[in-house]
């Protein structure tokens, strides 16, 4: 985790989210089978309820069928840091059934969070690929 320079255009997302697993998340797009990723995002978080994990982002890896193959996840943010940029990332490598992802931010199914925060700079860098 890395401090960053105040971020000019960021996504700030602002209330309180019951229901769905995810508090953002972006589109389906084509991820390549069979190759090792690295995915770097910067976050800032400036409210998140109490009693709840930090905020962390998430890869959902997807087959043909749209299904879930596999999920990884960066460290969560690091809450006695709040109001902070810091650079979340992980490392993850693609099956042979793999054919899309998607990115979020997850939250606890059964959780009603109340939260205040800001996502920017996403990279999703392909390290490897053998196909």
């Amino acid at each position: 985790m890395e401090d960053k320079f105040p971020a000019l255009g960021s996504a700030r997302i602002s209330g309180r989210q019951s229901g769905a697993n995810y508090l953002v998340k972006t589109r389906n797009f084509l991820a390549l089978p069979d190759a090792g990723y690295v995915f770097k995002g910067w976050m800032k978080i400036d409210k998140t309820s109490v009693g709840t994990p930090s905020p962390r982002f998430r890869v959902v890896l997807i087959d043909d069928a749209k299904r879930t193959v596999s999920i990884a996840e960066s460290a969560e943010y690091d809450a006695s840091k709040l109001g902070q940029w810091q650079c979340l990332e992980c490392r993850f490598a693609t099956s042979p059934r793999v054919r899309q992802a998607v990115i979020s931010v997850p939250k606890p199914n059964d959780a009603t969070m109340e939260v205040e925060f800001h996502i920017d700079d996403f990279l999703l860098d392909v390290e490897k690929h053998d196909g």
